[in-house]
């Protein structure tokens, strides 16, 4: 199992939960199989979003998208976290660190997809094609791997009123 954070970054968003440990153990709650069971989730979560959308999953640690990336899987694994907790009763409107964390992440990974991410260095792994007369022509096209990237996707323009 893996993701885009550790333990330890999770850890630095939920001091409440090891007790200001520096990272999670067997004896805190929850535990460190369950966060990590959760980090995997959401590293999950946010590959099938990159998938879904045609560009390849980052590896490179260093490039600011996988930075992002690391920062949204803290999120999630955060708010899975969080919410394993006991919390007392909440009022009307009132919402849980966890519900926070769960929030963050949700406009953190669609405010990620509203940049260009080919700028960013993420590699578009599906090609669109227009054009053509035969489904030969189409298959030859796309399997071409010296093509030049295209730079719009589906939904890029579409307005959001």
């Amino acid at each position: 199992m893996g993701g885009y954070c550790s333990s330890s970054d999770v850890a630095a968003l939920t001091p409440n939960l090891v007790n200001a440990a520096s990272d999670y153990s067997a004896s805190t709650v929850p535990t460190q199989t369950q966060l990590n069971t959760w980090i995997s989730a959401g590293s999950s979560l946010i590959d099938n979003a990159l998938k879904s959308r045609g560009y390849a999953v980052p590896t490179d640690t260093t490039t600011s998208p996988f930075i992002q990336l690391r920062d949204l899987n803290t999120l999630y694994a955060a708010a899975k976290a969080e919410m394993a907790r006991a919390n007392t009763r909440l009022a009307p409107g009132e919402r849980t660190r966890g519900q926070v964390f769960a929030e963050d992440f949700r406009k953190g990974l669609e405010d990620f997809f509203q940049q260009d991410l080919s700028l960013a260095g993420l590699t578009h792994t599906n090609y669109g094609y227009v054009g053509g007369i035969s489904e030969d022509e189409r298959i030859t096209v796309e399997d071409d791997t010296n093509r030049t990237p295209m730079r719009f996707t589906r939904g890029k323009f579409d307005n959001p009123e």
